[in-house]
């Protein structure tokens, strides 16, 4: 967690470069982006403790089962939050500022894309 504060620092320096209405919709975006994290960590966090029982008590296949039904689970409840981010997201940005709309809502897209690509490539390698 500490090298993801401090990689924030040097994104927070490059978005400061783009002005006042930049960093506003990046604001805005980063407490946003925090309700789509939060089911995937949280999932995570559980699933780890689930998997660890499993593999010490010697059941190696419900620990691969557990895996791709939290999987599923974190794909289903991350969707849903991503898409009603997103469709929402003019919305949801005036609630903060209402002239600060265009800036976060691209990133929102391609973020929530990354992140399920990564969760799924990590599920992917420690199963196999």
């Amino acid at each position: 967690m500490a090298i993801v504060a401090f990689s924030n620092v040097f994104v927070q320096a490059y978005v400061n470069y783009f002005g006042t209405a930049c960093i506003a919709g990046w604001g805005i975006y980063v407490k946003l982006d925090q309700y789509m994290m939060l089911p995937i960590q949280s999932m995570g966090q559980a699933v780890t403790t689930f998997i660890g029982q499993n593999v010490g008590a010697g059941k190696i296949q419900r620990a691969k089962n557990g895996t791709w039904v939290a999987f599923g689970i974190i794909f289903t409840v991350s969707l849903c939050v991503a898409l009603t981010l997103n469709i929402f997201a003019s919305a949801l940005a005036n609630l903060f500022s209402p002239a600060i709309v265009g800036f976060g809502y691209p990133a929102g897209w391609i973020l929530c894309a990354i992140a399920i690509t990564i969760y799924y490539k990590f599920v992917k390698i420690k199963i196999y």
